[in-house]
């Protein structure tokens, strides 16, 4: 498993901001002393540069996380955190996937930073965060209107663009280009989400190369349970939510049904044909 999380040469590698060059390694220190590889990234980028720069190499398993940020509120993630904490990461753990996710200290992306401090032994899988570089902050990068970054997130792309959204392309792609090799196949998880998450969906299935398998978390809230219920065949009004399960392939993971059902689900969308 390639992890660059606690390791390395913090100090021979430059602070990442943001007028830092494109495609060069930068490091982000947390102030609870975790460090995290980062790369600058143009609106049309390499991405297999973007991958060198930050340590990875394409052959690694791959999934990438659509879902609920600041408007998940607290019962949605406290019905959420055993699925992803008990469900999810530790099928990253023992399968090494790498997840490719908005990476920002919220919502569902706060609970993936969270299980990566479950462990004393660090981390335990690559918990990658794609980010629009105008829209947040980190040590060192003090934009007053941004968001935090994730301190449990192992590495961060730092895309060009001002507003979340700009970068939802990306995170699809790079999860994608990761599992080239791999002989696993790439699939993306759903887990609540507003209209954002809803939007990139539909504008993934929309293309072949994107329109990949996605499993939704049944129980976590908005989107989530919206495209899960029509997954089930329940009718929609939305036309893109139609769209989406007419073009992908979507399964269902109910929540109800315990971390157990999330892990096995996850284990048979990773391993069939």
């Amino acid at each position: 498993m390639n992890t660059a999380y606690h390791t390395g040469e913090p100090h021979s590698v430059p602070p990442a901001a943001a007028d830092s060059p494109y495609y060069q390694r930068l490091r982000i220190a947390f102030s609870d002393d975790r460090v995290a590889w980062a790369v600058r990234a143009p609106r049309v980028p390499d991405i297999p540069r973007l991958l060198e720069a930050l340590g990875l190499t394409p052959g690694t398993p791959a999934l990438f996380v659509t879902g609920g940020a600041g408007n998940m509120d607290e019962a949605q993630m406290e019905r959420t955190r055993p699925a992803v904490l008990e469900g999810l990461a530790r099928f990253a753990t023992d399968y090494g996937v790498s997840i490719v996710d908005g990476g920002t200290a919220s919502g569902v992306m706060k609970l993936l930073g969270e299980a990566m401090s479950v462990s004393e032994d660090g981390p335990r899988f690559n918990l990658i965060g794609v980010v629009p570089i105008g829209a947040v902050c980190f040590p060192g990068y003090d934009n007053p209107d941004g968001v935090a970054l994730d301190a449990g997130h192992t590495h961060f792309i730092l895309a060009d663009g001002e507003k979340f959204g700009d970068e939802s392309d990306l995170i699809a792609r790079v999860a994608l280009v990761l599992a080239e090799g791999s002989q696993r196949r790439p699939f993306g998880v759903v887990i609540n989400g507003g209209d954002i998450a809803r939007q990139e969906t539909y504008d993934r299935v929309l293309r072949q190369e994107t329109a990949v398998p996605l499993l939704a978390f049944d129980g976590s809230g908005r989107f989530g349970d919206e495209l899960a219920a029509a997954a089930q065949g329940a009718p929609t009004d939305d036309p893109r939510i139609a769209a989406i399960v007419q073009r992908a392939p979507v399964y269902v993971a109910p929540l109800e049904r315990g971390p157990t059902v999330i892990y096995a689900e996850l284990e048979r969308l990773l391993t069939s044909g």
